[in-house]
């Protein structure tokens, strides 16, 4: 932050506090309307289809099938908890699933994994079931974490995630337009990488899309909310009043939506105006959205606790946050371009968090042998 004048975007629920606001103010709605569109993926995608026809196929004598489910970045999890639902329910018996939940954020990890261990506790007490977790960055560090995961398991309970077993990854919400630009091919390529050796393996992915995608919405860009900016500041703020690792000048004020705003016909006008910018954003192969970033013009100087000389002056604008809204056509092709199978469906329309309505979509990018 006092060096670049940015927060780090993948990092931006990993602290405790701004995790905690996100499970609290996320709307039900939202949630309860990603979590069946990200449900019906699996069949509107042909997914159901294909898996059991991987597993029609005999496995080894003596071995019990195995699907891996890997969720990536899984936050809260509603998505991957339906899904897990859904197999257990539609596939033979004797198909042990090995379930792996990765995240940055230890809060909302382990929340989804009481919720995953609560629900199927018969399916895992039966051995249907086998449930990991870990955290990770899995932008950054997917086949170390995953490595971690198997090397945590006694030789005895048998191997976990399979090389060879058919392997579906999720990676819903917008985890890779959520990142730094340039990167819509790292966690494809790692999970590639790690599964190099499995016949099938399928990344079911959740983007944002452009505001031209899809159903017509009213404004030309996206629009958010007051709300959605006290999310935001929610780790400065930690960083700044709990753990004291910045000083201010005046910490009273700082990272907080000034009183100033009220004059404005509406705070969610001044701060669409004023504090986010929207560019056109040109990525590789074709690939083309556009590029929201959300500033936070400092109130008062800021620097590093101890270290006064290295001062952030008042008016500096610090990037809070930048996320891509994907065009789905060059998106496609991109996958495409990497040699992927791309397998899509009509995107939906969310609600999300107080903000106005935002398009949403989920995809399978699937390398089958």
């Amino acid at each position: 932050m006092i060096r670049k004048r940015r927060l780090s975007f993948s990092h931006l629920y990993a602290v405790g506090h701004a995790a905690a606001w996100w499970a609290i103010h996320s709307g039900k709605s939202e949630v309860d309307n990603k979590k069946r569109y990200e449900q019906a993926s699996w069949v509107n995608l042909g997914l159901d289809t294909e898996l059991k026809r991987r597993l029609a196929t005999a496995p080894p004598s003596g071995q019990r099938p195995v699907v891996n489910l890997l969720g990536l970045g899984v936050g809260e999890g509603w998505g991957e908890i339906e899904l897990i639902a859904h197999l257990l329910e539609t596939l033979d018996r004797d198909v042990q699933i090995h379930y792996a939940a990765l995240d940055v954020s230890p809060q909302l990890l382990v929340m989804h994994y009481c919720v995953v261990r609560d629900r199927f506790r018969a399916a895992i007490e039966s051995g249907r079931l086998i449930l990991a977790a870990t955290l990770a960055d899995i932008v950054a560090g997917l086949g170390p974490a995953l490595a971690r995961l198997r090397a945590g398991r006694p030789s005895s309970a048998g191997e976990l995630l399979p090389e060879r077993a058919p392997t579906i990854a999720t990676c819903f919400g917008n985890t890779i337009g959520n990142d730094d630009p340039m990167h819509e091919d790292l966690i494809l390529t790692q999970l590639l990488e790690h599964f190099a050796a499995s016949d099938y393996v399928t990344l079911v992915l959740g983007v944002s899309l452009r505001r031209t995608q899809g159903r017509k919405l009213t404004a030309e860009r996206d629009q958010y909310s007051a709300k959605f900016y006290e999310f935001l500041l929610q780790t400065p703020q930690h960083l700044l009043h709990d753990l004291q690792i910045l000083s201010s000048s005046d910490p009273t004020r700082e990272f907080t939506i000034p009183a100033d705003l009220r004059h404005y016909p509406t705070i969610d006008a001044r701060l669409n105006d004023e504090w986010i910018t929207m560019q056109p954003y040109n990525g590789e192969h074709g690939l083309t959205g556009d590029r929201y970033s959300f500033y936070y013009p400092l109130q008062t100087d800021i620097w590093l606790a101890g270290q006064p000389k290295d001062r952030v002056p008042a008016g500096t604008r610090l990037m809070l946050y930048s996320v891509t809204k994907y065009d789905f056509e060059t998106l496609k092709q991109f996958y495409q371009t990497l040699g992927m199978q791309v397998v899509d469906q009509p995107p939906m329309v969310v609600d999300a968090a107080g903000n106005n309505p935002r398009m949403y979509a989920v995809m399978a990018l699937v390398r089958a042998r």
